[in-house]
């Protein structure tokens, strides 16, 4: 007998206790296990093609009353399962219909009890695909303790064979994407789940993948070898899938930042990063991709560049006092030496905001002016490894303002060393800055100081920078006129002879009106007083 000639017009059929019902005009299939069977096996066909509709129509026409007890509940759990499906697809959904879907299926689990069959199984296996689908209304996250209870029913399955097809294939839609931070879900699942799956895997495209999820989801962990060991594994498997350059920039990271554990000449353990493996890997991307293959091909160029340029850098981190002990740090990489020099500056006379982007570069020492030079051999080992040094200047250097230069690599570094027990305070206001020079010991106005006060802005694309010249009087206060009002940046230096230099920088923002005006509040401790009684009061 054909399908053709079992359907005959459309009915509406009542459900079963508990059953869910569709709203559509199909035709029901005539009375007898025998001829469902054929129906069945169309529909699954449909559904294995993804056509979620077709198989759906098919199952809701089925006249459930007639089939035995197991299949009217696979019945029921289809024509929920197919029509979410088939809802996820049309761009005119109705999501009615989806929370339906939803009640229905999550019916069947609570009608399942404690009797967990593999229909038990495939709930939960469409509520976790449901949950993690946009469709989901309540996020991604709870998609996870369905996907576990089914890939632990798996699990636990003794037909072997399918049941790795039917784990695998749900553990590969949960690692599916191209983020290489993993999304919502796989970042949920158990880690156990991927280490299974590596495991069974036999195909090298799912053992690379999910053993780079696993090393993604490793390295919230303690367990930083793992994370290597598990991207050296993915990279072994070599390009079989499109998670192959997410783990070779993904093992490229972990050497430059994490690295390996080295056991140092006191005994201690430490975990170093490997430079030198990790530009290997980070070349291999640019050997074994071209430009445009992989979304990593700048990020692999960048690092390549940022792990073997030349780098020198040189902090001083505070003003000394005179006769302090002065020390600076020093850093570098890939560089052999470092030549180092000192020159005396004045800074209200050498600093030009006029002619460079800042005002540490912008100071101009002539040969003439230096006071020290020296050599700082750093036994580079060519590993790329960076180098660290705190360096103290001895013998101790006179009060004053020196230029601290570090040139090594064809690259140079500044830092300013003030020796110094001069301060200075700005303060500015609507067209006019006022500036006071005293000692940083005792707050004594520093009187005929010369003041040198650079103001820069921002004019047609350009940056505009002038100076103003000015002496502090007996109070150690000198108040300097401004051009502009409002958006300028101030730099002030004062100098009282060579040996008491200070400077100061802040920024000036603009002035919106009468109401962010200063304001001034004064009241007294109480409304009224007696005849001969103290008055107080304060200010704010």
């Amino acid at each position: 007998m054909s399908l053709a000639a079992l359907v005959f017009s459309a009915l509406s059929f009542l459900p079963i206790p508990g059953a869910f019902l569709f709203n559509l005009a199909a035709p029901v299939v005539a009375a007898s296990t025998a001829d469902y069977e054929p129906l069945r096996r169309q529909a699954e066909t449909a559904f294995t093609e993804h056509s979620y509709a077709r198989a759906h129509e098919l199952y809701a026409s089925v006249n459930r009353e007639v089939l035995p007890l197991t299949e009217q509940r696979w019945v029921r759990f289809r024509v929920a399962d197919t029509m979410w499906r088939a809802e996820a697809s049309d761009p005119k959904r109705d999501d009615t219909e989806v929370v339906k879907a939803r009640d229905e299926l999550l019916a069947l689990l609570r009608e399942a009890g404690d009797d967990h069959d593999k229909l038990w199984a495939e709930i939960n296996e469409s509520l976790g695909d449901l949950a993690a689908s946009p469709l989901s209304t309540t996020g991604v996250q709870s998609a996870s303790p369905y996907y576990e209870a089914v890939l632990d029913w798996w699990a636990g399955s003794d037909d072997i064979e399918h049941a790795r097809t039917r784990y695998l294939s749900i553990v590969r839609r949960v690692a599916s994407g191209d983020d290489d931070y993993l999304g919502g879900v796989a970042q949920q699942i158990s880690i156990s789940v991927f280490e299974n799956a590596a495991k069974i895997a036999t195909a090298p495209a799912d053992r690379q993948t999910f053993r780079y999820v696993l090393a993604v989801r490793l390295t919230s962990t303690s367990d930083q070898d793992r994370v290597g060991e598990e991207l050296e594994a993915a990279i072994r498997e070599g390009k079989v899938s499109d998670r192959y350059d997410n783990a070779m920039i993904a093992y490229g990271r972990w050497l430059e930042q994490q690295g390996r554990v080295v056991i140092l000449d006191d005994g201690q353990a430490q975990r170093r990063p490997d430079y030198t493996r990790a530009l290997a890997t980070y070349r291999r991307i640019l050997v074994e991709f071209a430009k445009g293959e992989t979304r990593f091909y700048e990020q692999a160029a960048a690092a390549v560049d940022r792990i073997t340029k030349s780098a020198v850098s040189v902090q001083v981190s505070n003003v000394f006092l005179p006769d302090s002990e002065v020390e600076f740090n020093l850093a570098w990489r890939n560089v052999t030496s470092i030549e180092l020099s000192l020159s005396a500056i004045d800074l209200t006379r050498d600093a030009h905001l006029d002619a460079a982007p800042n005002w540490l570069a912008s100071i101009t020492a002539p040969p003439s002016a230096r006071v020290r030079t020296w050599k700082k051999v750093t036994d580079d080992k060519g590993d790329h490894e960076p180098g660290f040094a705190r360096v103290r200047i001895d013998p101790k250097l006179p009060p004053g303002a020196y230029l601290l230069q570090a040139d090594g690599g064809g690259t140079a570094e500044r830092a300013l060393v003030l020796i110094t027990d001069a301060s200075v305070v700005i303060r500015s206001e609507a067209s006019k800055t006022v500036v006071f020079a005293c000692s940083a010991l005792t707050g004594a106005p520093l009187g005929s100081a010369h003041v040198r006060l650079w103001e820069r802005h921002g004019e047609n694309g350009h940056d505009v920078a002038r100076s103003f010249d000015a002496t502090t009087n007996a109070d150690g206060l000198a108040e300097v006129g401004l051009e502009r009002t409002q958006y300028m940046n101030l730099f002030v230096t004062i100098a009282q002879g060579n040996e008491r230099q200070a400077f100061a920088e802040m920024w000036k923002g603009a002035q919106f009106g009468a109401r962010d005006q200063w304001r001034i509040y004064a009241y007294t401790d109480r409304p009224a007083y007696r005849p001969e009684e103290t008055v107080q009061w304060k200010f704010t």
